[in-house]
């Protein structure tokens, strides 16, 4: 059985205005864009429909200027919604992960 993901990014970081932030799932890679922070409301929404098995998975995100990098396990057992901001070289990036579509979109 696969259930589908929605994956959201955004550049929130006034360090790294212009930054490259590339997402894998499993190894596989799923996202690469430049970014700019603008406002700090630019928003992306992967838009390729993602169904993955239920289990245990993890994401790997990368800004590639910086080499700031994080890894989440998420466990997939109902249709997800994943918010990721990248904050600069103090924060990194935040991985949001809830079971109800995101409010800003």
């Amino acid at each position: 059985m696969t259930i589908p993901i929605h994956i959201f990014v955004s550049n929130q970081s006034l360090e790294s205005p212009l930054s490259i932030i590339e997402i894998e799932v499993d190894g596989k890679q799923i996202f690469e864009k430049q970014m700019i922070t603008g406002s700090q409301h630019n928003w992306e929404e992967i838009r390729e429909v993602m169904s993955i098995s239920e289990g245990e998975h993890t994401l790997l995100i990368r800004e590639t200027k910086t080499n700031i990098t994080t890894s989440e396990q998420i466990i997939v057992d109902r249709e997800l919604w994943i918010v990721i901001t990248f904050h600069g070289s103090k924060l990194g990036f935040i991985v949001e992960v809830q079971d109800k579509p995101v409010g800003f979109m």
